[in-house]
C-alpha cells in the first residue's frame, strides 16, 4: 500500500513539473516573449496609421526603453526624430507616440504629441495621427475645437513645407477642411455672440454704413466684408431692418508662413482662414517683419522699372486684387493675385505675397485696412 501511494505522488509531481516548465515556455511564445507570433489584431507588416500601429515596445521594468534595450527614456520621441529614424528604433518610436496619443486625455495632451511644428506631416502615421486629432477637434464643444485647432493648424505651418511635399500639404489641406468646419459653427455662426457684438440693422443702413458704426464704437477696423462673411451673407447690397448683424470684437491680423507658403488670418486668437500662397525670391526675398494693411486696388496695373503695365496685360502679375503693406522701412510690398497660380508653394515673386484669385478676392474684402500682417519665416 505504502508503494502504491508512493507511486501516485511521482506521477502528479511528474506531470506538475513538465506542466510548469513547457506549459510557461508556451505562454512566453504566446505573450511576446521568445516565439514567433502570427499577426493578429493591430498587427501588420506593412505601413499603417497611428491608430492601427501595434505597440512594439512594452514598459520594462524601469519605463520604457528604446528598441536597443540599452534603457535609454523614450521621453524625447517625437515625429521629428521620427522623421530621422528608420528600422527597430522608427517602430519604437512609432509605438510610443501611438501609446501617448492613445492616452491622452484632452485635446492639449494629443496636440503635445503632435508637437509644435509640422514634423507630423512628413509621415504616413503623423498625418493620420493628426487627422485623428482633428476629428476629437471637429467632435469637441465648437469653440474648445476651434481653439485647439487653430494650434493645430499652427503646428502644421510651422516648418518647412515645400510644393514637391504632396503627400505633406494634401494632409495639411484635410486638417484645413475639418477646421473650416469648426469655424462655421463658431465666429462664422451669425447666432453665436461669443467674443462679438450684436447690431440691428435701421431703416436707410447698408453693410458699409454698419460696418462704418460698428467700427467706431467697437474701436477696431472693420468693413462691409468682413460682416458679409462672419454674418453668411450671400447679397451684400440685400440686408433688412431689424435683421442682426454680428461683428468680432476681437482684431482681426494676418500671418504669413513663409516656411510653408501659408497665409493665415486670425479673429482674436482663432484662424479663420487659411490659404496657400507664393512669396520673393532669392534676391527678392519677402522681409520678416510686422506690416500694416493699407489701401486695396481692384484690377490694378503693375509700375515696375518706369513703366506701367496695364491690368489684363499677360506681363502684369498682380491678379485682380492688390492690398498694399504700409511700412515705415520697407515700401512697394503688398498681397496680391497671380497669374502664374502653379508658383503656389514657390518662392516666385519680387518681394510681395501672392494669393490664387478665389483667395485674394475674399482677403482683400474681408480682412479691413489698418490691421496688422506678420511675415514669419
Amino acid at each position: 500500500m505504502g508503494r502504491f501511494v508512493l507511486g501516485v505522488l511521482f506521477a502528479v509531481l511528474a506531470v506538475w513539473g513538465y506542466d510548469r516548465v513547457f506549459g510557461s515556455t508556451a505562454d512566453a511564445g504566446s505573450g511576446g516573449g521568445g516565439g514567433p507570433v502570427a499577426p493578429g489584431a493591430g498587427e501588420s507588416s506593412g505601413p499603417k496609421g497611428l491608430s492601427e500601429f501595434a505597440d512594439p515596445t512594452p514598459p520594462g521594468p524601469t519605463g520604457e526603453t528604446d528598441a536597443t534595450g540599452a534603457g535609454e527614456t523614450d521621453g524625447a520621441a517625437s515625429f521629428a526624430a521620427l522623421r530621422a529614424a528608420s528600422g527597430a528604433r522608427r517602430d519604437a518610436l512609432l509605438g510610443t507616440l501611438s501609446r501617448r496619443l492613445r492616452d491622452a486625455a484632452d485635446l492639449g495632451a494629443a496636440l503635445a504629441v503632435l508637437g509644435t511644428d509640422n514634423a507630423f506631416l512628413h509621415s504616413a502615421e503623423g498625418r493620420a495621427a493628426a487627422e485623428q486629432v482633428a476629428e476629437r477637434c471637429v467632435a469637441a464643444e465648437p469653440w474648445a475645437g476651434v481653439r485647439a485647432s487653430t494650434r493645430l493648424l499652427e503646428a502644421a505651418a510651422n516648418g518647412e513645407l515645400r510644393r514637391e511635399d504632396a503627400d505633406a500639404r494634401a494632409g495639411l489641406d484635410r486638417l484645413r477642411q475639418r477646421h473650416d468646419l469648426l469655424v462655421r459653427r463658431t465666429v462664422f455662426d451669425p447666432a453665436d455672440l461669443s467674443g462679438a457684438r450684436r447690431y440691428e440693422v435701421r431703416s436707410g443702413d447698408s453693410l458699409t454704413t454698419v460696418a462704418r458704426a460698428l467700427s467706431k464704437s467697437i474701436g477696431l477696423p472693420l468693413q462691409a466684408g468682413t460682416l458679409q462673411l462672419v454674418n453668411r451673407i450671400d447679397n451684400p447690397n440685400v440686408i433688412r431692418q431689424g435683421q442682426g448683424i454680428k461683428a468680432p470684437v476681437e482684431p482681426i491680423r494676418t500671418v504669413v508662413w513663409k516656411s510653408s507658403f501659408l497665409v493665415t488670418v486670425y479673429v482674436g486668437d482663432v484662424v479663420v482662414r487659411s490659404y496657400p500662397c507664393a512669396h520673393g525670391k532669392p534676391g527678392h526675398e519677402t522681409p520678416e517683419t510686422v506690416f500694416t494693411l493699407g489701401a486695396t486696388t481692384e484690377n490694378p496695373d503693375w509700375h515696375y522699372g518706369g513703366d506701367v503695365i496695364a491690368f489684363g496685360d499677360p506681363r502684369n502679375p498682380l491678379g485682380t486684387h492688390f492690398v498694399q503693406f504700409q511700412h515705415e522701412s520697407y515700401s512697394g510690398f503688398g498681397i496680391h493675385g497671380t497669374n502664374e497660380p502653379e508658383s503656389m508653394g514657390t518662392q516666385a515673386s519680387l518681394g510681395c505675397i501672392r494669393l490664387g484669385a478665389a483667395e485674394i478676392a475674399e482677403f482683400a474684402r474681408f480682412v479691413p485696412r489698418g490691421t496688422k500682417v506678420e511675415v514669419r519665416r
